[in-house]
């Protein structure tokens, strides 16, 4: 069961296909290097290895920590981030440069009520975040900083969409998500959330068994669930304007047949 579309007849689609960030061939020189982690191999493999000293031994540790949620090909792009965390922040693409956003902060962003949250813990949802292509790492002044994806490639080969790219005069639907909703739900809730808008924005119906299909949600104890409480939050029905995505949610002109 896929979407459907609401009020026209059914078009025909191709099976929804999930890429692993790797095929997706992410812009940039942090994506240009991927090392391939064997299934199995742990730190503790090298840890008496008398050819590594301590940098190649905090490497080690890196690629082998971040092989399950990068799905054992890890690219230099995470190793740069998870060391740029180490700090406690985030480093954020504004403008030219980059700010700092304190580690809770950017929990509450990206997975709702972060606060007390485990440090740890914290680090990987961003990371898996990252794997999942919703923000990407760049290098900025031989630093490296966070670049959030408004639109990742459906395929390989389609091009990468940032946020800080999008046309805010374009009058065109949009599927914008504002930082407040961020705030009120969890990840899980929010990647529905994001999804359910994408669909909307597209005049077409969202569902739990299309949304399976999209990515490894294996985390999701019960993902229409998650699909209940989105829709009872009522962010879904909030509308934006001609300023979105300011803030907004969806733009859609006067004369749009799509769903509104």
């Amino acid at each position: 069961m896929g979407r459907k579309k609401i009020g026209k007849p059914r078009r025909s689609r191709p099976a929804a296909t999930c890429c692993e960030l790797r095929q997706l061939a992410p812009p940039g020189s942090c994506y240009e290097e991927w090392f391939g982690v064997p299934a199995g191999t742990t730190a503790e493999d090298f840890a008496t290895d008398p050819r590594l000293d301590g940098d190649c031994l905090d490497f080690v540790e890196r690629i082998t920590r971040l092989a399950v949620p990068y799905q054992r090909q890890v690219p230099m792009a995470a190793v740069l981030l998870d060391m740029a965390m180490d700090s406690g922040y985030l480093p954020l693409k504004q403008g030219d440069g980059a700010t700092l956003l304190p580690l809770d902060e950017a929990g509450s962003a990206f997975r709702g009520n972060a606060d007390g949250a485990d440090p740890a813990d914290l680090r990987e949802s961003i990371h898996r975040l990252h794997a999942h292509g919703a923000l990407l790492v760049e290098e900025v002044e031989d630093a490296v900083c966070v670049r959030t994806v408004a639109r990742r490639p459906a395929n390989p080969g389609d091009p990468w969409v940032f946020t800080d790219e999008i046309d805010t005069d374009d009058d065109g639907p949009k599927a914008c998500l504002p930082h407040a909703a961020m705030q009120d739900m969890s990840m899980e809730q929010f990647a529905v959330f994001a999804y359910l808008r994408g669909c909307l924005a597209e005049g077409v119906e969202g569902t739990p068994e299309d949304f399976a299909t999209l990515g490894d949600w294996d985390a999701f104890d019960d993902i229409p669930l998650a699909f209940a409480e989105v829709r009872a939050s009522g962010w879904l029905d909030n509308r934006g304007c001609s300023a979105c995505p300011q803030g907004q949610l969806c733009t859609r002109g006067a004369t749009d047949d799509r769903t509104r």
